[in-house]
């Protein structure tokens, strides 16, 4: 039920992108930035050049994400700028083939125009959500969508280990180009079979107007608190994650199974997560998703052993694309449709301040105390604010109010 070929095309979109954020993002760029573009330089330069470009990035979606909302609301136009994000973010991926080595600026430039056309990308994709169904399959296409893209993601990493391991650093460099074009192929049934419901909106609805409208909305601000905070941890600690088990002991071959075994495990628990949502409510979904988190980072703060650590790999998996797709699924509740990117362009924009602020209260906690576990602990706080937020002034039933 709530499948049909529009759904399932702007499911697909998923497995596109996914690639991109799974094998460059999480797992190879830092590799050959390190050892190939920037060699010769400094480890520490080279993590603060890292550091610059990933805040940079999520920065400039903080500045633009509203913007693009009001544009894409008032001409009615999500798929047409999700597909100039798409292109130009596909384009830059695949220009990191034509990158010689040494040319660290220029390949901090692909990464941050990629990575940047990446996250407003998905402001226009993510508002689709309440175009394509009704509100009774939000959580069942949400969870689709994010379970296609851990199996995709998965599959384009498990083929880039085999090939790098096999390969030289231009093999490495090919593997980039080609999930520029996976991103440009999985793209086009959503580009061909997902059209538009709403019509252009009156020019005098402005930008600003959703920031005005959220002081008359409790249920939506105090929602978008609450997942501010606890969505600042979760990012987070996917973030930091291969970091940290590097820091605590564990080699590169035991991080990229996790990695491996995040995605693989986290494709079929994104999809039964969606489904006890529908039985048991995506409210109550959420507060398991992050009670489930507190406990990961209690584990992960006193982790000692590698059996332990694929233990908190796993946990991470059961929830960790559940929780993403309820809460998008949840706010879709929430807000009106004709203005819903917009809105996305708040949510997304908020998800990415914690890509600026999450990091930094790990990696400033951890330099304070000289102790990383101390760090993942302080994640803690986020977590648990954003469950009392929640708990206590978001409602089991919304629905979005008409303006």
């Amino acid at each position: 039920k709530g499948w049909n070929k529009t759904t399932l095309s702007w499911a697909l979109y998923d497995w596109a992108n996914s690639a991109f954020a799974t094998v460059v993002l999480a797992g190879f760029f830092p590799i050959l930035f390190r050892d190939y573009w920037a060699q010769g330089l400094a480890d520490t330069q080279i993590s603060l050049l890292l550091g610059i470009a990933n805040s940079l990035s999520g920065f400039l979606l903080i500045l633009a994400a509203p913007v693009l909302g009001y544009i894409a609301d008032v001409k009615a136009a999500k798929k047409l700028y999700l597909a100039i994000c798409i292109f130009i973010a596909a384009a830059a991926t695949i220009a990191f083939v034509l990158i010689g080595e040494g040319a660290w600026q220029i390949a901090l430039v692909c990464y941050v125009l990629s990575v940047f056309m990446f996250m407003a990308g998905n402001v226009f994709y993510d508002a689709m959500l309440v175009d394509i169904t009704s509100p009774a399959y939000y959580n069942r296409i949400s969870s689709s969508g994010f379970a296609l893209g851990y199996l995709g993601g998965g599959i384009a990493l498990a083929i880039s280990v085999v090939l790098i391991l096999q390969g030289s650093v231009e093999k490495m460099q090919n593997i980039f180009a080609g999930i520029g074009i996976w991103w440009l192929l999985f793209s086009i049934p959503l580009l061909l079979w997902v059209g538009k419901k709403h019509k252009r909106q009156r020019s005098d609805f402005t930008f600003l107007k959703p920031l005005k409208l959220l002081r008359t909305q409790p249920t939506l601000t105090w929602f978008l608190v609450a997942y501010w905070l606890y969505i600042d941890a979760v990012d987070t600690v996917i973030r930091i994650a291969v970091h940290y088990g590097q820091v605590i002991g564990f080699s590169v071959n035991n991080l990229l199974i996790a990695l491996l075994l995040v995605q693989f495990i986290a494709f079929p628990a994104t999809l039964v997560y969606g489904r006890l949502a529908e039985r048991l409510g995506t409210h109550f979904m959420i507060t398991i998703g992050i009670v489930i988190y507190i406990v990961i980072c209690l584990l992960g703060a006193s982790l000692e052993s590698l059996s332990g650590f694929y233990v908190l790999v796993v946990l991470i998996a059961l929830v960790q694309g559940g929780l993403q797709a309820q809460s998008r699924a949840f706010y879709a509740e929430l807000v009106p449709k004709k203005h819903a990117t917009q809105f996305f362009g708040i949510y997304n924009m908020l998800g990415k301040f914690a890509v600026v602020l999450g990091p930094l209260l790990f990696g400033a906690t951890t330099h304070i105390s000289e102790n990383p576990r101390l760090g993942l602990m302080s994640l803690i706080v986020m977590l648990v604010l954003g469950l009392i937020i929640f708990l206590s002034r978001v409602p089991r039933k919304v629905s979005a109010a008409d303006y």
